[in-house]
């Protein structure tokens, strides 16, 4: 996959929840781009939901993670998918780190 490569996010329609525009691959982690106004919102929101994936999930099979990291991040508007869903399932399953960057 290519550090560029871009993908559209889910939205939904829940206008309390802050909402990222899209997501882009970063060297060991992912850009998640959203509006100025929830930028700090939508950071807590995935540090909070990587922190508790982590806790739950650390060295379950990485399928499992995956799916669930899907579903979880979903729910936020955030679609991590292909490779880049991969990559984060395994850092999860391994407990290495995984570089979320929310941006505006």
């Amino acid at each position: 996959m290519k550090m560029n490569e871009t993908f559209r996010a889910q939205s939904a329609s829940d206008g309390n929840r802050p909402m990222a525009s899209n997501v882009s691959v970063l060297d060991g982690g992912v850009r998640i781009r959203t509006s100025k106004q929830s930028v700090f919102d939508m950071a807590r929101t995935i540090s909070s939901e990587d922190g508790s994936l982590r806790s739950r999930l650390f060295g379950k099979p990485v399928e499992m993670i995956r799916q669930e990291a899907a579903r979880v991040f979903a729910r936020h508007g955030v679609a991590l998918n292909g490779a880049t869903l991969d990559d984060y399932a395994r850092s999860v399953a391994s407990g290495t780190d995984y570089r979320f960057v929310v941006a505006f």
